[in-house]
């Protein structure tokens, strides 16, 4: 088994809380907790530990015994080529009115062999105001006779650099030396010390040595986890801090990993590893192949470092072939508005941008061959306002409020209600009028009603009703029960289960809204609200209003003065006409809630999934939504 984790994420996988059963059963038996490497045998194990286990170093104090009799080293010379890589370590003093700022104090220099290099007392640019004695271990007398922090810095880079010029240094392959350390770039700044970053080595910065959300783990952690031995209590050396981190570059070093002539992703040879153009033939690629260079997802093209990453992004972000898709890219998106903003928003993808400027209709988000394709095709696309309800109104003489169960052509009707305020505040929502048109947006039934509850706020300036059109209404019970016995089609409520019976689909927009004013209770698996539909929702997966999505997806504006419900039947009727009419490939089980397709993606299936590819993960991936191209293919 495979896994490409950081340090700390195998070390979870290993021992941590929730384990992998098989891995911790086996390693418990032949594994050292330190390193986590697997030994052949308990014996091989044994003699292992006995040098993975590191102690603390006394190497310091002695070294400084025999060098200068309690003294510090603080020579250091450019010539010395044996010391190709040295690790540095800083302690740190308060400066400023609060003690807060840092003041490096000291610091210790070591080559790989653990032997002092350079070891000095610095004396600062400002003022000492907190000298941490109780971590730091410096009192003031200790900086009587410290050296100048532009010296120290001086010798410190003329000994990195090695007499390179630090402009020079853009290899590993040059004289400059190998910069050990722990949070390097604390250091430096405060020796005001500048390096190439190609030549540093930060166990803070280090990707296998970091938690599992990608943070810095303390020295004394990792001292204590991958070294076996604590550091940092009481007074802290800096000597110590310079080993604990040379131990952990060696240590890191010495893995033997598979050798590459281009190891890094910004390698020339590898700049187009995942290159848009090569898609077709990635996707083709087998998962050991795959698994030299990165996981992207089929559907949103997110990358992944790991196969489970992605199959866990593919349990939870329901892909599926009902998405809005690009037509250049081929990339889903969760809702049109996401669609829009990768082809025509604020920061769109520069190649579909491009194309689809030329080619696309900016309403439907279709892409088509040529110019004059897209001229004809915007013709039919951009809808305008419609006064069929006006004609028919006057044809009838008044408004129609006859509905007859017979007509059971009419599969699909919409419908919309206008809102007066009741209550003390007005702030009560009561139903004045309503409207039910078919697919053909022709008015079924439309007309006043007269709520339970007295009207307070007439709403005239939105809503157009005034007193007098309320003095003959029809009362909404009477309503409410006309429109039920529509919809349901002669079929009892408790039998409607799926679009095959004769009970109608209903369309409209915040329907619960609708529901609750008019007392109306229907089957959730006939309503079709264009406020709740995935697709039409915006990025934040928050509802839009109809008059948006009549500007948007229709190409024309309503709502622009007094409302009409008849207009907002007919914009919730050819928003859902359209949804309706998008080709998608039909699917035996279209939803992640059918019986064949719930447990598509179960946790035992986990190894089966890693060594699918991303199209495969994508072909058995399913819809979280109903799609509404599904009625197409209802009877």
């Amino acid at each position: 088994m495979i896994m490409r984790c950081y340090q700390i994420v195998l070390y979870m996988g290993f021992l941590g809380p929730l384990p992998k059963a098989e891995c911790e059963k086996i390693f418990k038996e032949r594994g050292c907790d330190i390193c986590l490497t697997f030994l052949a045998s308990r014996n091989a194990l044994r003699a292992h530990k006995e040098s993975c286990q590191f102690s603390r170093s006394n190497n310091g104090l002695l070294y400084r015994m025999t060098r200068l009799g309690l003294g510090f080293q603080d020579d250091l010379k450019i010539g010395n080529s044996q010391g190709r890589v040295v690790a540095l370590s800083c302690k740190m003093v308060g400066g400023g009115t609060d003690g807060s700022l840092d003041i490096c104090a000291r610091v210790c220099l070591i080559d790989e062999h653990e032997r002092i290099l350079f070891e000095s007392y610095v004396a600062p640019n400002i003022p000492i105001t907190n000298y941490r004695y109780e971590i730091s271990g410096i009192r003031p007398e200790y900086m009587r006779n410290a050296m100048p922090l532009k010296q120290v810095s001086r010798k410190i880079q003329d000994y990195l650099c090695n007499g390179e010029p630090i402009w020079q240094i853009r290899t590993r392959s040059g004289r400059a030396r190998i910069l050990v350390g722990h949070n390097l770039d604390h250091d430096l700044k405060c020796l005001e010390i500048e390096y190439p970053t190609i030549m540093i080595r930060d166990t803070a910065k280090y990707p296998p040595l970091m938690k599992t959300s990608k943070l810095s783990n303390s020295l004394k952690y990792l001292s204590k986890a991958y070294l076996g031995y604590e550091i940092q209590i009481g007074v802290q050396d800096p000597y110590d801090d310079c080993v604990a981190t040379m131990r952990l570059y060696m240590r890191m070093k010495s893995q033997v990993h598979k050798r590459e002539n281009y190891p890094l992703a910004t390698d020339p040879q590898n700049r187009n590893n995942f290159a848009s153009w090569r898609e077709n033939e990635l996707e083709k690629m087998m998962p050991p192949q795959l698994l030299e260079i990165s996981r992207k997802c089929a559907a949103c093209y997110k990358k992944f470092n790991t196969m489970e990453s992605l199959v866990e992004h593919m349990r939870t972000s329901y892909h599926s072939v009902h998405e809005p898709m690009c037509w250049i890219c081929e990339k889903h998106c969760r809702s049109f508005a996401s669609l829009r903003q990768h082809l025509i928003g604020p920061l769109p993808n520069a190649n579909c941008e491009k194309i689809f400027k030329e080619l696309g209709c900016n309403i439907c988000l279709t892409l088509f061959a040529s110019r004059n394709a897209l001229r004809a095709h915007k013709e039919l696309c951009q809808l305008s306002r419609s006064n069929n309800g006006f004609l028919y109104r006057v044809a009838r003489l008044g408004f129609p409020n006859d509905l007859r169960i017979d007509n059971i052509q009419r599969k699909v009707v919409a419908i919309s209600c206008k809102i007066v305020g009741g209550g003390i505040d007005d702030s009560i929502d009561l139903c004045a009028r309503v409207c039910l048109i078919d697919e053909h947006e022709r008015i079924l039934f439309d007309s006043y009603v007269a709520p339970n509850r007295p009207i307070t706020n007439y709403r005239y300036e939105t809503s157009g009703i005034s007193p007098e059109h309320m003095r003959n209404t029809m009362p909404i019970n009477q309503v409410a029960g006309k429109i039920q016995y529509y919809i349901c089609n002669g079929e009892l409520l408790w039998q409607i289960h799926s679009g095959s019976g004769r009970a109608r689909i209903l369309v409209g927009h915040d329907l619960d809204r609708v529901f609750k004013c008019l007392g109306l209770q229907y089957s959730s698996v006939m309503i079709r609200d264009t406020a709740k539909y995935p697709p039409l929702m915006d990025t934040n997966k928050n509802s839009n209003s109809l008059k948006y999505l009549t500007k948007t997806y229709l190409g024309y504006e309503i709502q622009t003065r007094v409302q009409d419900p008849y207009d907002d039947c007919v914009a919730t009727m050819r928003l859902y006409m359209k949804m309706k009419s998008q080709a998608h490939i039909m699917e035996e089980w279209p939803l992640v809630i059918d019986p064949k397709t719930c447990n598509i993606f179960g946790s035992w299936r986990q190894i089966e999934f890693e060594k699918m590819t991303p199209a495969q993960l994508l072909e058995i991936s399913r819809s979280d939504y109903y799609c509404w191209c599904l009625d197409s293919y209802i009877n």
